[in-house]
């Protein structure tokens, strides 16, 4: 049976959309709880299980070690850390098996399953021998097209593999992802060219605005505002939200009956609702 497993690692406190400073806030309080609980996905995570045949993929797209948390916390990007590209890395089965296997244990991951054709897997793998000859791989961040195979974050790189095959269900796009029109004001130092080797030296942020230290702009007691859109003086910012993805397939599996569409098992506390997407 040929299948797409999609893993939805949770933040430990979740990523607030609401408005700028709340979303600073959650990058912050997830960064306490990391030295309290160890989760080392600052920001959630996802990864991806191919199996189409005997060939078996597992891998995820993040970035180059360390340099997400110093653009977050040290560089004072602001919310120009949500248009910078990161030099980027895939990784391993024999980093996230492990990791999947240890947060089975304590729920901090939930997983999607798609029974899938012959045809979305030569599409898939297609798309994923196409992502690595285009140097994809090194480069994290949202700003990039990953069906084009420029880059991707993790969630959209997850993703990519579904809408690559042409089989992305809608109704799960549409609760897994998100829009916000970000102010040119919260716009930090940002680098956004692209990564095209291994262990390459960091760009320099020579885009973006004046420097927007963190904890200056929680301290703030005037509220922010995502912009309204088309606003000239804002960008557009599209999404997917491992967190996003995370509780819907929680609730999913917490409303499953005999009459779902789906199927749904368990992994110690661990959910994995099955889907089977399977063209005639």
């Amino acid at each position: 049976m040929n299948t797409l497993t999609i893993y939805a690692f949770k933040s430990s406190v979740g990523i607030n959309w609401q408005n700028p400073k709340k979303l600073a806030a959650s990058v912050v309080k997830n960064e306490a709880m990391r030295l309290i609980n160890g989760n080392t996905r600052l920001l959630g995570h996802m990864s991806v299980k191919i199996k189409c045949g005997p060939t078996e993929i597992v891998t995820a797209m993040t970035s180059r070690d360390g340099t997400t948390k110093e653009m977050v916390l040290k560089e004072h990007a602001g919310l120009g850390v949500l248009f910078h590209i990161f030099p980027g890395e895939l990784e391993t089965p024999a980093k996230l098996n492990p990791e999947i296997a240890k947060k089975r244990k304590n729920a901090f991951v939930h997983s999607v399953t798609y029974i899938i054709d012959d045809e979305a897997c030569e599409d898939m793998l297609e798309h994923f021998e196409n992502f690595k000859a285009q140097g994809g791989n090194h480069n994290y961040g949202f700003p990039v097209d990953t069906l084009a195979g420029e880059g991707g974050g993790c969630s959209a790189f997850a993703v990519s593999f579904l809408q690559a095959a042409k089989i992305a269900p809608k109704e799960h796009l549409k609760h897994w992802s998100g829009e916000v029109w970000v102010p040119k004001k919260y716009i930090g130092p940002h680098n956004s060219k692209l990564y095209t080797a291994a262990n390459q030296d960091l760009y320099p942020n020579t885009e973006g605005g004046d420097d927007i230290k963190l904890f200056k702009f929680l301290l703030k007691s005037k509220k922010t505002a995502w912009a309204r859109p088309f606003d000239p003086q804002s960008r557009r910012l599209q999404f997917f939200d491992p967190d996003m993805v995370y509780h819907w397939i929680e609730k999913k599996a917490k409303s499953w009956t005999k009459e779902s569409d789906y199927d749904f098992r368990r992994f110690q506390k661990s959910y994995d609702i099955v889907f089977d997407l399977r063209r005639d």
